[in-house]
């Protein structure tokens, strides 16, 4: 397969085996150290499968991984990923999180789960779910913001339209400052 990749100086070349994205490649030779990258289109939209809490305990020991949708539109791992991956801990431990609650384009969120009876002694753990905010390109980094309902379990402070008051003036409404 050969892409198309266009340089700087406007000349186009021929580039097997890989796709080329602006200056980022998303071939598996070139994986960046702490990164989590696609290595096909993920579409917006597309999510994980659920994800358990309990999986995103311990410090993960690949620091490179590369992810795309499956046939299903289902994020994961990509083939070569899953044989270095353990599987004690879920694979998005590897995301780095976003600089800001702007520039992420994959969330995590609460996965709503059927209502437990009252009666119930057994309470089941939440499960997760990632989800993709924006279109990602091939070779492009996966950076993790969190929704507003794990902000709130986190213990996360987080600004609504109530704390702005202008360009970088901000208002804090519990101590009125």
């Amino acid at each position: 397969m050969f892409q198309y990749a266009s340089s700087k100086l406007s000349t186009r070349s021929v580039i097997p085996c890989e796709v080329i994205t602006g200056d980022v490649t998303g071939s598996s030779k070139l994986l960046v150290p702490g990164r989590v990258t696609a290595t096909t289109s993920i579409p917006q939209g597309a999510m994980s499968m659920p994800i358990k809490a309990d999986k995103l305990r311990g410090q993960p020991d690949v620091m490179q991984i590369s992810v795309g949708v499956n046939t299903f539109g289902t994020i994961e791992l990509e083939n070569n990923s899953k044989t270095t991956w353990s599987d004690d801990i879920h694979w998005i431990r590897a995301l780095r999180l976003s600089d800001d609650c702007h520039s992420y384009n994959v969330q995590l969120r609460l996965l709503s789960s059927p209502k437990q009876s009252t009666s119930s002694s057994s309470i089941s753990e939440p499960s997760l779910l990632l989800q993709c905010v924006r279109p990602i390109s091939p070779g492009q980094e996966l950076l993790l913001w969190f929704s507003e309902e794990i902000l709130a379990m986190l213990q996360i402070v987080f600004l609504t339209p109530a704390n702005i008051q202008g360009i970088q003036i901000y208002y804090c409404i519990f101590l009125n400052t």
